[in-house]
């Protein structure tokens, strides 16, 4: 909690105001109104969202979606219907945007990581510093873990194979307004887990300032874990692997 708390604090400013809008089901004509005059150039990533959340009423939904029209750094919180105040998920998707926030101020675009980078460390990240006490640790994440049944289910038959060709698949090629659900969050937070296991909570930062430079994710990351990014995505495959048969995914 502390890493992820001092996170914030070193890269992101104190000053900027924060808009928030928070809707429940019943008001979702009413979020995608407010949504459009904050943001009067929104694009289909809105209404992408909205019909998720139409679509799946029991799953919640946020974002953090840029800045309003005033400058103002813009959240946004869809609580689903099966929602409670004290669940893992739901207390983790505040820190979870805070993170994309941060990681926007550090990398200068974000979207020169990878799909699987960027909902990976929000997920990891936000489970990690909403979690208060470090024996819940385990259990809280293993729920989020067995959570990807929801929207990958074929997560739990997929071969070394197959993990490759996901991952291919959620790189730079993957749209910003269409990055997960689709087993991003999950499969990005284990391997943002093994990132940050292996090489050092440090080593997550300065892979984002690499990004600043410039410099193209896979030679960032290759750069700062000091070996070829064939076997970092190799390893990170394997773990994921791991992490998936302790999970015990229903």
């Amino acid at each position: 909690l502390l890493r992820g708390v001092q996170f914030w604090q070193k890269y992101t400013s104190s000053n900027p105001k924060v808009h928030m809008v928070f809707a429940d089901r019943k008001d979702l004509d009413w979020f995608k109104e407010i949504m459009i005059t904050s943001q009067p150039n929104y694009t289909s990533w809105l209404d992408r969202i909205y019909n998720l959340a139409k679509d799946n009423p029991q799953m919640a939904f946020g974002g953090a979606n840029g800045f309003d029209s005033q400058g103002n750094v813009l959240f946004f919180f869809l609580p689903g219907t099966a929602t409670k105040a004290d669940s893992p998920g739901w207390l983790g998707v505040g820190p979870h945007e805070w993170t994309h926030q941060a990681q926007y101020t550090i990398s200068g675009d974000i979207n020169k990581a990878p799909c699987w980078f960027k909902e990976g460390q929000a997920t990891y990240f936000g489970n990690a510093i909403s979690n208060n006490e470090l024996t819940s640790w385990a259990t809280n994440w293993k729920t989020q873990v067995q959570s990807i049944k929801y929207d990958l289910p074929t997560f739990k038959v997929m071969a070394k194979t197959d993990l490759q060709k996901w991952f291919e698949a959620h790189e730079l090629n993957m749209p910003n307004n269409v990055c997960g659900p689709d087993g991003a969050f999950i499969i990005g937070g284990i391997a943002v887990e093994y990132l940050v296991g292996t090489y050092g909570f440090d080593a997550i930062n300065e892979f984002l300032l690499e990004l600043k430079k410039g410099i193209f994710w896979k030679d960032a990351l290759a750069n700062v874990a000091s070996e070829p990014i064939e076997v970092i995505l190799k390893n990170i495959i394997e773990f994921v692997l791991k992490i998936r048969d302790w999970a015990q995914i229903p």
